[in-house]
C-alpha cells in the first residue's frame, strides 16, 4: 500500500507526543520503509504547519492596547513600541527556530543520504555475492559436462574394448569347438579301430600252449 501524507503525519505527531524528533529517518523506521522521495517533502509540510501554528499561538494582542485608545499618546506609543519590540523578539525567535529547523533538515537530509548509500552497499554485496554464486555454478556446470563427456568418452573406449575382448572369446570358443570337434572325431576312429581289432582276435583260432606239448 503507498504511504499518504495523513500516514506520515499520524507518524510525525506521535513520535513528538513521545518525545523523539521526527526526522525522516525516524520516521521511515517508524512506518517500517518507504521513500525518503515520499517522507520528506510530506514531513516539511507537516513542520511548517506546526510552525504557524506555534507563531499564532504566541501572537496576543496587547489588552493595554485596547484599553488605553483613548489615553495619551505617549502611552500609546509606549505601547506600541513594547508591541514592535516583543513582534521583534518573536520574529528572531522565529528566525532562530527556522535557522534550528534548516540544520535539523540537513541532518536529515545527511541521514538519509547515509541510509541510502549504507543501502546501496548492501544491494551491491548482494549482487557481489549472487555473481559470485553464478560464476560458482557456472564453473560447477562446466566440471560436470566434462566429466559426462569423458565418462561418455571412456564408457565408449570401454565398450570398444569388450567388444574386441569378446570377438576374441568367440574366436577362442569356435577354435576350441573346432578342437573338440576334431578330437571327438579321432576318438570316434579309435573307437571304431579298437573295435574291429577286438573281432578280429575274437575270429583268429586259439594256439596250443607249450605245456601241452609234454
Amino acid at each position: 500500500m503507498a504511504l499518504t501524507k495523513e500516514d506520515i503525519f499520524n507518524v510525525a505527531e506521535r513520535l513528538a507526543a513521545e518525545g523523539t524528533n521526527p526526522t525522516q529517518t525516524a520516521v521511515r523506521e517508524a512506518l517500517g520503509g518507504g521513500s525518503f522521495a515520499t517522507i520528506g517533502p510530506a514531513l516539511k509540510e507537516w513542520k511548517d504547519a506546526q510552525r504557524e501554528d506555534h507563531a499564532l499561538a504566541e501572537v496576543v494582542v496587547p489588552d493595554a492596547l485596547n484599553e488605553r485608545v483613548e489615553q495619551m499618546k505617549a502611552e500609546a506609543w509606549k505601547a506600541a513600541i513594547s508591541e514592535a519590540e516583543r513582534r521583534l523578539s518573536a520574529e528572531r525567535d522565529a528566525l532562530h527556530e527556522a535557522q534550528e529547523a534548516a540544520d535539523a533538515a540537513v541532518v536529515e537530509a545527511q541521514e538519509a543520504v547515509t541510509t541510502l548509500e549504507r543501502e546501496a552497499e548492501e544491494r551491491e554485496r548482494e549482487i557481489s555475492t549472487l555473481k559470485n554464486q553464478l560464476i560458482d555454478a557456472e564453473s560447477v556446470a562446466k566440471e560436470a559436462l566434462a566429466s559426462k563427456r569423458e565418462a561418455e568418452q571412456s564408457f565408449v573406449s570401454e565398450q570398444s574394448r569388450l567388444k574386441e575382448k569378446i570377438d576374441g572369446l568367440e574366436s577362442r570358443l569356435a577354435d576350441a569347438k573346432d578342437v573338440i570337434d576334431r578330437l571327438t572325431a579321432l576318438e570316434d576312429q579309435q573307437a571304431a579301430i579298437n573295435k574291429r581289432r577286438r573281432s578280429e582276435d575274437e575270429e583268429q583260432p586259439s594256439l596250443p600252449l607249450d605245456n601241452d606239448r609234454d
